[in-house]
Parts: structure tokens; C-alpha cells; sequence
């Protein structure tokens, strides 16, 4: 037994503590999008109710009155998804 202490060296490395280190590994979360708020359908009532019989007049301003409102849903449609006019 005389080198029976040489049997006790492996578990002194045992005793000490060990060094730690912190890694931070980043990690895509799933985020919910929010909900779009989309706007109204745009009001082309009085272009539906254009008789054959309106005059000429009341025909270009009526389609006149629907074309700025359809250009007016196109911006703000195009806003909405992020699209430049």
C-alpha cells in the first residue's frame, strides 16, 4: 500500500468547482400580428340606381362622385398593405 494514495489523485480534480458560463442563444418567439383594420366598402349606391332615362349630366356626376371614391378606397387600401401609389 504504499502507493495506494496514487489511487485517491484522480478525485481530487472532483473537489473543485467547476467554471460556468452563460451563453445566451437567441430564439425567434412567435409574436402575434395585429389585425388590420380594413376600411368600409365605399358607398356606389347612386351608380347602382342610374336609370337609361338620367340625363347626360347626371350620369358623368354620378360616375364622377364614384371614381373619387373608389381612388379614395384605392389609397387607403394601398396604406394598408404598405404599397406606395
Amino acid at each position: 500500500m504504499k502507493y495506494g494514495w496514487l489511487l485517491l489523485l484522480p478525485l481530487a480534480g472532483c473537489a473543485t468547482v467547476p467554471a460556468t458560463q452563460v451563453v445566451k442563444v437567441p430564439v425567434p418567439i412567435q409574436v402575434p400580428c395585429p389585425q388590420p383594420t380594413i376600411p368600409p366598402k365605399p358607398d356606389l349606391s347612386r351608380l347602382a340606381s342610374l336609370q337609361p332615362t338620367d340625363s347626360p349630366q347626371t350620369v358623368i356626376t354620378v360616375m364622377t362622385e364614384a371614381l373619387e371614391k373608389l381612388a379614395q378606397d384605392d389609397q387607403q387600401l394601398r396604406a394598408l398593405l404598405g404599397d406606395s401609389p
